[in-house]
């Protein structure tokens, strides 16, 4: 009688280690298509947040110079406009200029908040952590505004 080396087929214990092989590739794979949503998402909501900031300062500009408060905070509209918070700081050191500090948070999906705003209540509140006066955020704009 003559044994066959493949004949015999696949033990149970080399079907385990493959299938276990297939789930750390699958979840792998799995890992890296939701940081890739999650990544989408910061992106999109990243030029939301700037055309809302553009706008915002826009709308500063058509201000007359003397009539401008040392500090704003806005709401953006369109589709961010439950989800972002804006602020925008002047600093008045020189009386021909004053320098723009604008910027705005938002809340992800998940809950994540970017800037510096926390989530209270479900509601978005500026909080200065690092005590600067200027509302910090990958979506920040400095700028100078000079009087007409």
């Amino acid at each position: 009688m003559k044994l066959h080396l493949f004949s015999r087929g696949f033990t149970l214990l080399e079907l385990m280690i493959a299938f276990s092989i297939l789930v750390i590739v699958l979840s792998g794979l799995l890992s890296a298509f939701i940081s890739c949503l999650e990544l989408n998402e910061t992106t999109r909501n990243s030029n939301r947040a700037l055309g809302a900031l553009q706008e915002a300062l826009e709308n500063l500009r058509k201000a007359p110079f003397s009539s401008l408060a040392d500090s704003y905070s806005f709401a953006v509209t369109g589709d961010m406009a439950d989800t972002s918070l804006g602020r925008i700081v002047l600093n008045r050191t020189n009386s021909s200029y004053y320098r723009v500090d604008a910027g705005i948070c938002w809340k992800q999906k998940n809950d994540r908040v970017i800037g510096e705003c926390v989530l209270i209540n479900g509601t978005l509140s500026f909080q200065d952590a690092n005590g600067n006066g200027v509302l910090d955020s990958p979506v920040q704009i400095t700028t100078y505004m000079a009087q007409r």
